[in-house]
């Protein structure tokens, strides 16, 4: 089956000038859509069951004949098949080297009830205003890899599906429930309704990692890049977890210290 690729010359097109208003949040949270960069996030798209509404392509991408190849296993239907040139492709999107290749896509939404109740013993990751859409990506990326069952984004906390963050996850929010906007009373409330522990990410104080119980299926909580967890969560939580650092380091990026903690936790459900 040959798939028709449309060629835009102008940037005055209706659908690209769609597409480029995706790079407001206040845009993807009225239209429910966002961008996705990158050849591997959007091969992850085509593979998930999200409704897959464009597919847009530089004249010179490489790999276009494996994204067809993507496209007719995709179980889905899918929308149109656009081909711009490398200059309007930059455009489009909000990292500066987009791969030559980008994907919109609808977004899926959970209430915070289901992410709560999801199957399976691995942790909820809680993010407190984490700023940085790189850090967002790369925690939910190994919070997908290491076993979590969801993640809760809290009020103040970057868009999880910004283009830059959806790259820096490599596709992961398409396998891992994300819920966003969350205010901490509403997550405590339910959370203790459920009887789930709550565990802060701290510099110090608390227990090492190692020490703490990390098996049971419990909520991670990590803090804003500069002021850590908010005085609520430090009040609120079941107990503070930090991560041992005899080399003498002050402190890691959140992204490096959530992964290790992700991985602790996994560590100790696995043996």
């Amino acid at each position: 089956m040959t798939l028709y690729w449309e060629k835009i010359g102008s940037a005055a097109n209706e659908q690209l000038k769609q597409i480029r208003s995706l790079q407001q949040r206040k845009k993807r949270d009225e239209s429910g859509l966002f961008i996705v960069e990158g050849t591997r996030a959007v091969q992850e798209a085509i593979q998930s069951d999200w409704e897959l509404l464009f597919l847009v392509a530089a004249d010179d991408y490489g790999q276009k004949t494996q994204m067809e190849e993507l496209l007719r296993k995709r179980q889905q239907p899918y929308g149109r098949l656009l081909q711009v040139s490398g200059e309007l492709l930059r455009k489009l999107g909000e990292t500066q080297t987009p791969q030559g290749i980008l994907a919109v896509v609808r977004q899926k939404y959970w209430e915070l009830e289901q992410v709560l109740a999801m199957p399976g013993d691995g942790p909820l990751l809680v993010l407190d205003r984490v700023q940085d859409p790189g850090n967002v990506g790369a925690l939910l990326r190994t919070a997908a890899a290491l076993g979590a069952v969801g993640a809760v984004l809290l009020e103040g906390t970057t868009d999880a599906f910004s283009s830059k963050a959806v790259r820096a996850g490599m596709g992961a929010v398409f396998r891992l429930p994300v819920v966003q906007k969350i205010q901490p009373e509403t997550l405590n409330r339910l959370r203790k309704q459920q009887k789930l522990a709550l565990w802060v990410a701290a510099l110090e104080g608390g227990r090492p990692s190692y020490q703490a119980d990390l098996k049971a299926r419990h909520l991670l909580l990590l803090g804003n890049e500069g002021e850590g967890a908010s005085a609520f969560w430090q009040e609120e939580a079941d107990g503070a977890v930090f991560i041992p650092m005899p080399g003498g380091m002050e402190s890691l990026n959140v992204a490096m210290a959530g992964s290790l903690l992700l991985y602790e936790a996994m560590r100790q459900r696995l043996s």
